[in-house]
């Protein structure tokens, strides 16, 4: 907010110029949404000026500046709605793992590093009383064959590898399908997508091959790789 001295007021005997005035609003977790929304609502910014207006000073709304540092992780992203005269969490961002368990453990917990997510839902469980969201969930694991920064960040190792999202259980998952030549695929699916990874053949060895899942020059495990490529013959590299 801003606010701007005007001549002919009752202290413009004072030099001339402009006051910043800043508020600050505490509030926790079950009323911070709705605290926003009133104000930085349009109806709230009218209400202020015809207020102070009245007051002779001549006022404009600059806006509404959010410290979400003051939330600390527990920042109040994702889709509220009310229902009942409840505020309800809806759905949390890409990245993020919704909390439903109460109405006061409502919250979107964004993934860590070595791990990631492309479902709010995953490891919920559905129920009578509808879809259940603890919050002692892990997001999905980062597999052997990717990078993850954490949130929905999903870099592969090796370029050209292909990746495709599937379901597991009660997580979406990404999964290894293909590896560029030169590369064995490594995917046990009793192990689960954390041992997805593209190996490339060593020193002496090679593949001209892209492999693919589920049957061409594939390994379950990483050490059994090496038996899916060709020995280079003699005089070559």
């Amino acid at each position: 907010l801003s606010a701007r001295r005007t001549p002919g007021m009752r202290h413009a005997r004072r030099a001339s110029g402009t006051l910043v005035v800043s508020y600050s609003a505490v509030s926790d977790n079950t009323t911070s949404v709705d605290l926003l929304q009133a104000l930085s609502s349009p109806s709230f910014a009218r209400l202020f000026e015809q207020q102070m207006t009245a007051r002779g000073f001549n006022v404009s709304v600059s806006g509404l500046v959010e410290d979400s540092d003051s939330f600390g992780e527990e920042a109040p992203v994702g889709e509220f709605a009310r229902i009942g005269g409840a505020l309800v969490i809806q759905s949390c961002p890409t990245g993020y793992l919704k909390v439903n368990s109460s109405l006061e453990d409502q919250v979107c917990v964004k993934c860590s590093s070595n791990s990631y997510s492309f479902d709010f839902l995953d490891g919920c469980v559905s129920s009578d009383r509808g879809t259940l969201c603890s919050p002692g969930r892990s997001c999905s694991p980062c597999p052997l064959g990717a990078i993850c920064s954490g949130g929905d960040s999903f870099e592969p190792k090796v370029n050209g590898s292909g990746w495709v999202l599937q379901q597991e259980g009660n997580f979406l998952r990404r999964r290894l399908v293909a590896c560029p030549p030169g590369y064995i695929l490594v995917r046990d699916d009793g192990i689960g997508a954390v041992a997805d990874e593209c190996i490339q053949c060593r020193f002496g060895k090679y593949s001209i091959l892209s492999a693919h899942y589920p049957d061409v020059l594939m390994a379950a495990q990483s050490k059994s790789a090496q038996d899916s490529c060709r020995e280079c013959e003699h005089d070559s590299v």
